[in-house]
């Protein structure tokens, strides 16, 4: 094989490497997509509860439940651990008056071992985390036992 020949089959090879290459990253991404993404149900795609509309359809009784409910909300959304900061915005982003110290409804949740301290601060700020009470609290609905 002369040199012209070995050049442009190497270029060949290369040509194709690089093809099937982009074909693996792109089945790799559509692979670790699928399998890391939760499948949504069918009311899953339909649009998302509002903070507002799941602290209505609890109903709490006082502003302790309502932080707790706040805290749920946050938690399922992704906000693990939440700090007084994540507090006050999730009651603003529903519309919510916050109360006037979110730290003493949190400690109240602790008391009732619904809350948590988390392990670690988060943003130099003082993090919580629901316990499973917490979280059987919510679920089952305020005032139901």
């Amino acid at each position: 094989m002369n040199d012209k020949n070995k050049s442009g089959q190497q270029l060949s090879l290369e040509e194709r490497i690089v093809h099937l290459e982009r074909r693996l990253t792109e089945l790799e991404k559509s692979i670790s997509v699928d399998s890391r993404k939760p499948r949504e149900s069918d009311s899953a795609k339909r649009k998302r509860m509002s903070l507002k509309e799941f602290v209505n359809q609890k109903a709490p009784q006082n502003m302790r439940e309502t932080t707790l409910a706040v805290a749920y909300y946050l938690e399922n959304d992704g906000v693990v651990p939440f700090n007084v900061r994540d507090l006050e915005r999730g009651f603003r982003a529903g519309k919510i008056p916050p109360p006037k110290n979110i730290n003493d409804m949190v400690n109240k949740n602790i008391e009732r071992r619904l809350l948590m301290n988390a392990a670690e601060r988060k943003n130099g700020l003082k993090a919580w985390e629901l316990t499973a009470t917490g979280e059987q609290e919510i679920e089952r609905g305020f005032g139901k036992k």
